[in-house]
């Protein structure tokens, strides 16, 4: 992006380069089923699974690289569920366009992390290793940590060595 400093025009990096980003892909499935009674009751029903290679996401960098974050391929992603609505119209003026309704819905959506890449394992092993340091007799944890990416502060009764 051009940037303008002392009326000269420059240039400023938006991201750090990740050379070894693959693309995400993602294979999608959805099923769905309407069925009307009447013109008065009707149900539907949608399943949808869908499987992410290679998911993106943004890794926490430290301030002092001049970037926040960096595009990661974090690993393989599999989102399920449905989606169950139910509409009934218990009133219907058709002269004056009113009416009432009543409907149901029910939802279910569960992702799960069905495989790791290599680079995110190399980040968490990172962290493990930075997080578990013995201090005071007591051995620091991820769970003993606010977690480092958003909040900047440690229990005060660990320090880290």
């Amino acid at each position: 992006m051009d940037k303008n400093y002392n009326n000269k025009i420059g240039a400023q990096l938006k991201a750090m380069r990740n050379e070894s980003l693959k693309w995400q892909e993602k294979f999608e499935t959805n099923i769905g089923l309407d069925i009307t009674f009447k013109r008065r009751l009707n149900f539907t029903f949608e399943y949808y699974r869908s499987m992410t290679n290679n998911a993106l996401n943004p890794l926490t960098l430290v301030p002092s690289t001049g970037f926040s974050t960096v595009q990661e391929n974090v690993g393989k992603v599999l989102n399920r569920g449905f989606d169950l609505r139910a509409n009934y119209i218990v009133w219907e003026n058709t002269k004056e366009r009113s009416y009432i309704n009543l409907s149901v819905m029910i939802s279910r959506n569960k992702n799960t992390l069905k495989e790791i890449s290599a680079a995110m394992k190399n980040y968490n092993d990172e962290v493990n290793s930075t997080f578990s340091t013995t201090s005071n007799n007591k051995r620091v944890s991820q769970k003993d940590i606010l977690f480092f990416e958003n909040y900047a502060a440690i229990f005060e009764k660990y320090t880290l060595l």
